[in-house]
């Protein structure tokens, strides 16, 4: 295992425990349900033989769900730091490895059809960005797509704006970039990417958008309730909590104020880019 690899697994916060199984495959649903069913957005169409590779495949259901409508002479391959939330059982033409992004074998380049990433933020410092996209470039086969996925903005009212400062205060003195959103078009111009777009849709969060609303604040929650809040008590609250009360208190008037105020939610960039067929 690489350096930066081992490093990504010992620094990766969220838990690896079935209640996490359970967010991941709801915040699957909510992602595909905001491109309105679509898993892959339509600037890639499968052909025979192709091969596609998940960048931080998680419980796999992204792979999962594509195998189920495309020919079976596509292969897909799943990649993670930790093999806890791999399906048991996948379909023949689908594998899943413990890997990282970082250490990707020589025999790949230039391989995949369709390189998916998604949700990374927690899981790349920002050293780390500019290299594994020069790796995703690497493994994309000539004329092939990419598509990834990153949360932008948490927008609601004056309680999310508190929140949002302490996120932004961990993730710069933990190394994460907060910002990647803003970045990920540059870097994929700077490798030679073409057909480069960005589609930013809002994944509301609370009552105020019904079901959805409901199922978005409560996948968001899990993660602030558990792995970030402790992260935040740990480094003192940055000025804007002093403790576990005041944090929980501070959550709660989230929480409410996504139920009421319209418009709350998350932002969800999608990125589509294409590897030209002679460079």
């Amino acid at each position: 295992m690489s350096r930066p690899e081992a490093a990504a697994v010992a620094e990766y916060i969220l838990p690896r425990d079935e209640t996490e199984r359970d967010r991941l495959e709801v915040q699957h649903r909510l992602i595909v349900s905001l491109y309105d069913g679509d898993v892959v957005l339509p600037v890639y169409k499968p052909s025979p033989g192709d091969h596609i590779l998940d960048c931080g495949t998680g419980t796999g259901i992204w792979i999962l769900e594509l195998a189920k409508s495309y020919p079976s002479s596509v292969t897909f391959t799943g990649i993670d730091i930790s093999s806890h939330h791999f399906p048991s059982a996948p379909p023949s033409n689908t594998s899943f490895e413990v890997r990282s992004i970082l250490n990707i074998p020589d025999e790949w380049k230039n391989k995949f059809s369709l390189v998916h990433q998604r949700l990374l933020i927690l899981g790349l410092k920002a050293e780390h960005w500019p290299t594994t996209l020069q790796i995703i470039h690497r493994i994309t086969k000539p004329g092939g797509c990419i598509q990834l996925g990153e949360l932008g903005k948490v927008i609601s009212g004056p309680a999310t704006a508190r929140l949002e400062s302490m996120n932004s205060a961990w993730f710069s003195k933990h190394g994460f970039l907060r910002d990647c959103v803003e970045r990920i078009p540059s870097m994929l111009e700077a490798l030679g990417f073409v057909d480069i777009d960005v589609r930013k849709v809002l994944m509301p969060v609370g009552r105020w958008a019904g079901q959805k609303g409901v199922l978005g604040q409560n996948n968001f929650m899990r993660s602030y309730k558990g792995a970030l809040k402790r992260g935040f008590l740990r480094d003192g609250g940055y000025g804007v909590i002093r403790n576990e009360a005041e944090m929980d208190a501070l959550l709660e008037a989230v929480k409410q104020e996504w139920d009421v105020t319209e418009g709350s939610g998350v932002e969800y960039f999608t990125f589509v880019a294409r590897k030209p067929k002679t460079e």
